[in-house]
């Protein structure tokens, strides 16, 4: 009977295991990034967000940021936290920065599930700033990489789709919660 009840689970832990997709099952092994190896994930990540040939995102972007969730004492998750500033944009073409806040997240948000697949550390939540407004909004990783999941995969993470079908805006829209990083963490159980 032992040996039965074993074997179920036994089953039933190999098809949870295989309901994952390769870059969450490679997240499920977590590492703890040094000083180094964050600079370095911070910097890739700006570069992603506003690459040298889209100059209107160099000119909005203030600041990217990974830190370390510490709500959770078994495993190493990051944060994406992004300082951004549309007031900053500057084209005297187009006047004002033509983007919303929200579709601003949509649209780093996708470049961010793309990235995150990619990454050997474990990602939590993608936070964004409006520093000009003060607006912040934030959504887990894992929700982004299931809004954005292309049938084809990008050559690089910031070559993702700029269109969004109406249907798919909503989803995201549903899934961003408007809360700062400290009310967030405020509200999450300290770890034992």
């Amino acid at each position: 009977m032992k040996l039965t009840s074993n074997l179920v689970l036994s089953f039933l832990i190999l098809i949870i295991l295989c309901t994952f997709n390769r870059s969450e099952a490679r997240q499920l092994v977590t590492i703890q990034l040094d000083s180094l190896s964050l600079a370095e994930a911070e910097v890739k990540l700006k570069g992603i967000l506003a690459p040298e040939s889209q100059i209107s995102l160099q000119q909005i972007l203030l600041q990217v940021s990974l830190i370390q969730d510490m709500s959770n004492d078994s495993v190493f998750v990051y944060d994406l936290y992004i300082d951004f500033d549309p007031t900053r944009y500057q084209n005297a073409r187009v006047g004002i920065y033509p983007l919303k806040f929200e579709e601003q997240f949509i649209f780093w948000g996708k470049r961010v599930a793309n990235y995150t697949k990619q990454t050997s550390w474990k990602s939590g939540r993608f936070y964004l700033h409006d520093v000009s407004t003060g607006k912040i909004a934030w959504m887990y990783t894992a929700e982004a990489r299931k809004l954005y999941n292309p049938p084809k995969a990008s050559p690089t993470p910031f070559s993702t789709s700029p269109y969004t079908s109406l249907n798919n805006i909503s989803q995201w829209l549903k899934f961003m919660r408007f809360e700062s990083r400290e009310s967030v963490m405020g509200f999450l159980p300290l770890p034992h």
